[in-house]
């Protein structure tokens, strides 16, 4: 009797010391666990045409003359088969970011970020046979400012957050093309410009008129543009202004249209499009819907949405139903950084709306959870399993030996 009283103690010995021994393990691998939860969330879809610059942080690039350019050390001579190549520039500065003078080398600016604190990014000024092409432009007040120069190509670029994104002056032969321009005041400016063309550009959700040809300028060509939903901040919506003489406007998409016939362009020109089409916009943007996030408090985690539509114009983040971050939607991913958010559960709401109106929502419940140890790591954690383990294995092997 007493031998099983006494193997009965050490039975209850061994298990004490056995959850004593196993508790570290638990209290660490719980951690493990928590890590295991993705560090972010993905909403799958599509992707926004966006373009980065190769570089980071260069200084603003200031050329006065044809000297000047020829002692930049840059790849090309100058000529038409091998022009200077202006490449992957990352530059945010106070204006101007690139400035070309009186240059009639053949240059070509290509894949770099330009972003004006103050003023212009890109100021070309007396140049000819200078393309710019594949690049980003953000603000301020104008991104591409163009004057008195000749044959200047702009195709492929993205501009946004500009007062004026194209600003054409006393320029000729001058041509915009394949650009998508949105969220700026005003789209494209020709003032007193002759024989220039903006073709198959994407114009959307400006503040002011998406087109603006002033008085003076003649003879410029409109045609197979998509301009819509301009003049967001002095509805009702003027897509297009021409006050000038003898502009062509031909096969360009208009948010505005109503067929049939041809449509009228406003401003003192009396234009017309004599071949439009409706522009038309009943597509939602795309949020796929990843409703919940599990982290420990600190960890390093964000939500990344990634996004769609064919007109991105404006987001907005709140958290616990207070706006905690808005701005002109620019690329194929959102993102919001959780790692200071308290223990509990928040709600994180991401609204979406493009130029023609239509919004998109959602919601991730974020769980934020206390956990003991949640800092030493995951070697530590696996370290410590072990050895837990390891002694657990030696008391059961003495206990049993004692009995």
């Amino acid at each position: 009797m007493s031998r099983l009283v006494s193997a009965s103690r050490n039975g209850r010995t061994a298990l004490a010391i056995v959850m004593l021994l196993v508790l570290p393990t638990v209290l660490t691998v719980i951690p493990l666990i928590a890590e295991s939860v993705p560090s972010s969330v993905q909403i799958q879809c599509s992707e926004v045409p966006f373009t980065a610059a190769q570089t980071d942080g260069d200084p603003p690039l200031l050329v006065d003359n044809e000297s000047e350019m020829a002692n930049l050390g840059l790849p090309g001579n100058g000529s038409r088969n091998n022009p200077y190549i202006i490449e992957g520039f990352n530059i945010s500065a106070d204006s101007p970011c690139i400035r070309i003078m009186d240059v009639s080398s053949y240059v070509v600016i290509q894949n770099c970020f330009l972003r004006a604190l103050a003023g212009t990014c890109l100021r070309l000024a007396n140049v000819s046979n200078c393309r710019v092409e594949d690049c980003v432009f953000v603000g301020t007040e104008y991104a591409i400012y163009c004057e008195v120069s000749e044959g200047v190509q702009i195709s492929r670029n993205i501009i946004y957050d500009a007062g004026y994104a194209v600003y054409v002056l006393d320029s000729q032969s001058c041509s915009i093309s394949e650009s998508t321009i949105y969220a700026c005041s005003v789209g494209i400016a020709f003032q007193t410009a002759r024989n220039c063309s903006s073709v198959e550009n994407r114009i959307y959700g400006n503040g002011g008129a998406g087109l603006d040809i002033s008085a003076g300028s003649l003879n410029n060509t409109i045609s197979a543009n998509l301009i819509g939903w301009n003049s967001q901040v002095t509805q009702p919506w003027t897509n297009s202004i021409d006050r000038g003489n003898n502009n062509t406007w031909l096969g360009n998409f208009w948010s505005d249209y109503s067929p049939p016939g041809p449509y009228n362009v406003s401003g003192s020109a009396g234009a017309q499009d004599n071949d439009p089409r409706r522009l038309i916009d009943n597509d939602r943007p795309v949020l796929n819907h990843t409703d919940e996030v599990l982290m420990a408090e600190g960890a390093d985690t964000q939500i990344v949405w990634r996004t769609s539509d064919q007109f991105p114009l404006s987001y907005r983040i709140s958290l616990n139903g207070a706006d905690q971050a808005t701005g002109t939607w620019t690329q194929s991913e959102i993102t919001y950084n959780l790692r200071y958010l308290s223990v509990g559960v928040h709600e994180v709401i991401l609204a979406v709306k493009d130029a023609s109106g239509l919004e998109a929502f959602h919601t991730v419940t974020v769980r934020v959870l206390f956990i003991f140890l949640s800092d030493i790591g995951t070697e530590l954690v696996v370290l410590a399993s072990i050895a837990s383990v390891f002694s657990v294995v030696l008391v059961l092997l003495a206990v049993k030996k004692r009995l």
